[in-house]
């Protein structure tokens, strides 16, 4: 029971992890593509 939570826990916070990192790479490169402004 114990490993079956962890198991759901883990894939669903995986996903929230992998988004989060994509959004602040793409929200760096964003940033240097515009000039370091914002």
């Amino acid at each position: 029971m114990v490993s079956a939570l962890l198991f759901v826990l883990f894939y669903g916070l995986l996903p929230l992890v992998v988004t989060a990192v994509a959004c602040r790479a793409i929200a760096r490169g964003y940033k240097e593509k515009k000039g370091g402004e914002g």
